[in-house]
Order: C-alpha cells, then sequence, then structure tokens
C-alpha cells in the first residue's frame, strides 16, 4: 500500500523511519552523480525484483520525500512501474555532509568479484535453477551466466578467479578452454594482464585447431595402412615426392604407385581461400621412401643445378642463421596475421551495431574517399561482400531482383545510422583487400585503415602493429 505523505515534523522531533512509497512521487534531489546512467541489466533486475536496497531521503518543507542516496534505483523504479519502494527517511543534513556522504556512499563500495559472481551462480545451479531462469530473475544476460558456470566447472579456472582478480568472466571461461594446458593457462593469464589477450586466446585456439586437424589426418592414413613420414627434403637422396619421379617415362602418381614398397605419405600445409575458409589446412602428399631402390628416377637427382639461388652449403654460419630466423618469422607471423584477422573482424562486427557514429567518422571517410585506394573500388565492384556480412543482410546480385545496394541503403534510417552504414563500409573494404602479408608491406591504405580501428579502441596485435609501421616490428 502506498504511504500517504504527512506534512514534516519539527526538527527536533524528526526521528529515523521506514516507509514504502509510490517512487513516482519522489523528488530526486541534487546529487554528485550527475547522470543515473541506467543500464540494461539493472533496469532489468529492478523490474524483475524490484528494489531490495533500501532508498535513503528526507523530507522537505512541504512534507515530500527527497532522495538522498538512491538515485538509480529510484529512476529504475519508476521506469520500470514498480507500485512501492522502500525509503528510510533520515533528518536532512546540511550541504556539506551531503555532498561528503553522497562521494562516500558511490566511491566507498566494492563491486562483486568475478569468484564471487561465479560461486554465486554455481550455488543457484546446485539449488536446481537452470541457467535461463538464473539469467531471468537476476537480470543478467544468459551468455555470461553460462560462462559462469563454465568456469565453476573447472578447477583451473575457478582458482584462477580466486587468485587474479584482473581476470573478467570471459577471460575466466576462456581459461576453461584450456584445462590441462599449463603452457596455455599461463599465456592467457599473462596477456589478461598485460594486454592482447583475445589475439592470445585466437592464436591458442587456432593453434589447438591445427593440432587436432593434422592428428586426425594422420589417424585416417595410418588406418588405412600408409605409413607417414617426414616431408623430403628437395634433394634427398632415397626420399623424394612422388611429383619429382618418373619410371621410364611415365610420371609416378598417388594412383600408380600405391603398390609400391616404398609408397609413404607426408603431411604439410596449404593456404586455401575458397568457399569461406581462408588460412592454412593440412593436406596429404605422398612420396617414396627409396626411389632408386624401386626403380624410380628423380627429375632434379642430388648435385644438379636448377636454380641460381644460394644454397645453405654456399652460405656463412651468420647466414645461415640469418635464413633460418627470416623463414621462422615468415612463418610465425603469417600464423598469427591468421589469427589476428579474426579478433579485428568479430570486432568490426561489434562495431558495425552502432547506432550512431564516432566523431572521427567524417574526416576518415572523406580521406579514405579522396585516397582512391583500390581496396574502395575493389568492394564497390564486389558490391561490400563483406559489409554485408557485418551488418547480416542478404548479398545482392544483378539477377537478385534488387537494385542492387537497396539493402545496404534501407539500413540508413537517419542521419547518424547512414554516416555509419558509410563508415563500416569503407571500413570492410580495406578489411577484405588487406593483404596476408600487410604485416611486411609499407601499405598507406593498410596502415592508415589500422591506425583508425585503433584510435577507437582495437587493440592491435604485434603482427598488426608491424602493419600499422608500414612493415617495421614495433
Amino acid at each position: 500500500m502506498t504511504q500517504t505523505v504527512q506534512p514534516a515534523p519539527a526538527p527536533e522531533e524528526q526521528a529515523t523511519t521506514f516507509v514504502e512509497v509510490d517512487p513516482s512521487t519522489l523528488i530526486v534531489g541534487a546529487n554528485v552523480r550527475l547522470d543515473p546512467r541506467l543500464d540494461k541489466d539493472f533496469v532489468e533486475s529492478i523490474r524483475e525484483r524490484g528494489v531490495r536496497v533500501p532508498i535513503v531521503a528526507h523530507r522537505d518543507g512541504q512534507g515530500q520525500l527527497v532522495v538522498l542516496y538512491g538515485q538509480r534505483r529510484t529512476v529504475a523504479a519508476v521506469q520500470t512501474g514498480r507500485p512501492t519502494v522502500p525509503v528510510v527517511v533520515i533528518a536532512e543534513p546540511g550541504e556539506a555532509d551531503r555532498l561528503i556522504d553522497q562521494l562516500a556512499e558511490n566511491h566507498h563500495r566494492a563491486g562483486l568479484t568475478t569468484h564471487e559472481d561465479v560461486m554465486a551462480f554455481q550455488q543457484l545451479a546446485v539449488l536446481g535453477v537452470p541457467a535461463g531462469a538464473i539469467a531471468q530473475r537476476t537480470a543478467r544476460p544468459k551468455p555470461v551466466v553460462e560462462a559462469a558456470l563454465r568456469v565453476a566447472s573447472s578447477e583451473v579456472a575457478r582458482k584462477a578467479t580466486e587468485r587474479w582478480d584482473f581476470l573478467d568472466l570471459e577471460q575466466s571461461a576462456a581459461l576453461a578452454e584450456f584445462e590441462g594446458d599449463d603452457e596455455a593457462i599461463r599465456f592467457l593469464v599473462q596477456s589478461a594482464k598485460n594486454g592482447g589477450f583475445a589475439h592470445q586466446l585466437q592464436r591458442l585456439r587456432d593453434d589447438r585447431e591445427s593440432k587436432a586437424q593434422r592428428a586426425a589426418l594422420v589417424a585416417q592414413l595410418t588406418e588405412a595402412g600408409i605409413k607417414v613420414i617426414e616431408q623430403p627434403p628437395m634433394q634427398d637422396p632415397k626420399r623424394a615426392k612422388l611429383e619429382y619421379l618418373k619410371t621410364g617415362r611415365r610420371q609416378v602418381t598417388e594412383d600408380n604407385h600405391k603398390d609400391c614398397k616404398g609408397h609413404a605419405a607426408y603431411i604439410h600445409q596449404e593456404w586455401v581461400n575458397e568457399d569461406g575458409k581462408r588460412g592454412y589446412v593440412w593436406k596429404a602428399g605422398y612420396a617414396c621412401t627409396n626411389y632408386p631402390k624401386y626403380g624410380h628416377t628423380h627429375r632434379y637427382p642430388p648435385g644438379a643445378s636448377f636454380s641460381d639461388r644460394r644454397t645453405l652449403d654456399d652460405m656463412t654460419e651468420e647466414e645461415v642463421e640469418a635464413a633460418r630466423a627470416e623463414r621462422r618469422d615468415v612463418r610465425e607471423s603469417n600464423k598469427a596475421w591468421d589469427s589476428a584477422l579474426k579478433v579485428r573482424q568479430a570486432w568490426l562486427k561489434q562495431f558495425a551495431a552502432r547506432k550512431t557514429p564516432p566523431k572521427t567518422a567524417a574526416v576518415f571517410i572523406a580521406k579514405a574517399l579522396a585516397s582512391c585506394d583500390h581496396q574502395i573500388r575493389s568492394a564497390m565492384e564486389g558490391s561490400h561482400k563483406l559489409a554485408r556480412d557485418l551488418f547480416g543482410v542478404e548479398h545482392e546480385t544483378y539477377q537478385s531482383g534488387h537494385r542492387r545496394g537497396k539493402l545496404l541503403a534501407d539500413l540508413c534510417t537517419t542521419e547518424g545510422r547512414a554516416t555509419m552504414v558509410t563508415l563500416v563500409m569503407i571500413l570492410a573494404a580495406y578489411e577484405e583487400n588487406l593483404p596476408r602479408d600487410a604485416w611486411r608491406r609499407d601499405e598507406p591504405g593498410a596502415t592508415e585503415y589500422l591506425r583508425y580501428l585503433q584510435s577507437e579502441g582495437y587493440e592491435l596485435s604485434e603482427v598488426e602493429q608491424r602493419a600499422r609501421n608500414g612493415g617495421k616490428k614495433p
């Protein structure tokens, strides 16, 4: 029942009291918090559970209740239509005391740690409350609740949240993915503390997927009765890839070599960019383990010269080490770039969901269009393929029954959204046409693109920093 507002008693008679009142009758007084900053989760919590911590107010000269502490709870209760809220009524403080107390209330308040969140969600689950119901009743997104429960079920992730308070829930859930891999856990914790977590996580996931794919391919070949060997070097005196072998004049192939006692397979990686998949995949190649013994000849027998390139035998020890270091750098940088691409495009997808553009949008758009970079022309000719993916709209063609570009144009419902759509189309154009070796090129378009992403809050990985710096290591 709504409490009827009574005239204010004389100051000497005023004492602390507790009342239940209609929140719309409360007056939100002066507050050090200039903006209540009501987030969705907080509002939904008030809608679902009401105001659980009483608001503190005093009565003014007309007997009206003026909120001292609980501005956000009051506004949220009004927005969600709560019929009553609990209010503790105290004597009106002096102006200096009000300011000091409001500062103290907001500053000396510690939120729950990730570990405390995890343990609370776990206790609810033990009590039989499903994840969906936990999310609804606590006004937290269901993916957040599910992540917390994954952390709770992982000993290493649960202990990590207890030990390191800088780990957030998403990072803690990622640790659970690598239970049993101490090195991966160490890398992730370091990245959570020092930066670059998303990139380190993606690299570890890619490495794990690559190892699993390789192991599956080896198992498949072994089950088929095919011996698996290391990839033969170019001029090995016994082992050789079938593509370099002949039997008489006939080219040796997988089909005509299957019955050879030296038939074997080797595992190697190939770069693919087709059917929506971009990156290295493991494939099987075939070789003979002793081609002279089994009657084959090599197109380039040991000692044959087929290139002007220097061999390792022609190099000094320092040159050999430099050549090997360069190859390692290329191999590792390419892998790092492939992982960074996934993180970058996931960030772009979130960025594209913004309703209003950043203040820097107009300048960047103007400079990009003035540059006449080929990436923008190429994306326009391809009907902005990646931009459509980021916005989740259908890919149109001349035969699709639409005027090409109509679906993207339909997103431009306001001036701000139109600017945002234009910005994303240009960013997607650069992203879609970034060369895989941009990390070792001096490419002005790629440089400006990555600098802009960084200015808008995207955390560049080391390999992306090289691309931003025109191929120079940071």
